[in-house]
C-alpha cells in the first residue's frame, strides 16, 4: 500500500467520524462542511502529489480542522470554488505546517542545548553571552511569528544547526537590530535555496532526507542556471558602438 493510499485512508476515517457525530437531522452548515470535506477528498486522489506532501498529510493531526482552515483563507465570497484549486492549496499548507513544525522543533532544541551549555559557565561568562542569548531569542520569535513559504522552510531545513547560523550571519551584518534580522534570516534562505539548485555537490552537514525531500519539492532535474550568460550578454551590450 502506498503512502498516498494511508493517507487517503486517514481522511477517509476522519470524514466518517465526522458523519457519525452529525445530528439525525444536521444543519446546512453541517452539510456543507460534510460536502466540502468529500470533494477535497476526491480531489487528493487526482491531483498530483510529491512525496514528501503526501507524508506531511499522512503525518497531520487533523486534515478536516486544516481543510476548515484553508477554507477559510481562500474562499473567495459569493464565488463558485474551484475544488481542484482549493486542494492544491490545502496540500500546501499542510506541507507547510508539517515542515514548519519540524524546524521550529529544530532551533527550539538548539536554542535549549546552547542554555544548557551556558550553565556549567562561570557568571562572568554568561554575562559575555548576553547578546547572544538575546538575539537567538529574538530570531526564534521571528521564525515563530512570521508567514515564511514552505520553500523558504525546506531550504532551512537542509541547514543543520539553522539557529547558529542565522546567529554568526547576523554577527557579520552591520544592522539596525530587529529591523534587519529579519533579513539576515531571509538572506541566508535564499543563498541556501541557490546553492541546493546549483551545485551539484552539496557541501552540507544535514542528513541526506531533508537534501531528498528538497530535490523533490524544488529541484528540476536538468534546470540550468543562465544568470551567467545573460551577465555576459548586458556586458557584450554595453561594448557596443
Amino acid at each position: 500500500m502506498s503512502v498516498k493510499e494511508d493517507a487517503l485512508k486517514k481522511m477517509d476515517r476522519e470524514i466518517a467520524d465526522f458523519f457519525r457525530s452529525m445530528d439525525t437531522e444536521p444543519d446546512k452548515a453541517a452539510v456543507e462542511k460534510l460536502q466540502i470535506y468529500t470533494l477535497i477528498r476526491h480531489e487528493l486522489d487526482n491531483i498530483p502529489l510529491n512525496p514528501p506532501q503526501v507524508e506531511a498529510l499522512y503525518e497531520c493531526s487533523s486534515l478536516l480542522k486544516m481543510v476548515d482552515s484553508t477554507f477559510d483563507v481562500h474562499m473567495v465570497r459569493d464565488k463558485t470554488p474551484d475544488y481542484t484549486d482549493l486542494t492544491r492549496a490545502f496540500a500546501e499548507d499542510v506541507y507547510r505546517e508539517y515542515r514548519m513544525d519540524r524546524l521550529w522543533e529544530r532551533m527550539s532544541r538548539e536554542n535549549k542545548e546552547f542554555h544548557e551549555k551556558l550553565l556549567v559557565l562561570p557568571p562572568e561568562k554568561i554575562i559575555d553571552s548576553a547578546s547572544e542569548i538575546a538575539v537567538k531569542n529574538d530570531i526564534l520569535l521571528l521564525v515563530e511569528d512570521n508567514s515564511f513559504t514552505f520553500q523558504q522552510i525546506d531550504a532551512l531545513l537542509t541547514l543543520e544547526h539553522p539557529l547558529h547560523d542565522i546567529y554568526e550571519k547576523w554577527t557579520d551584518t552591520e544592522t539596525n537590530y530587529m529591523d534587519m534580522l529579519l533579513e539576515v534570516l531571509e538572506e541566508l534562505t535564499a543563498e541556501q535555496d541557490g546553492f541546493l539548485k546549483n551545485n551539484d555537490s552539496l557541501d552540507t552537514q544535514t542528513s541526506d532526507e531533508v537534501i531528498r525531500v528538497f530535490n523533490t519539492m524544488y529541484v528540476v532535474e536538468g534546470e540550468e542556471d543562465f544568470s551567467e550568460y545573460e551577465n555576459d550578454e548586458v556586458e557584450d551590450e554595453d561594448l557596443e558602438p
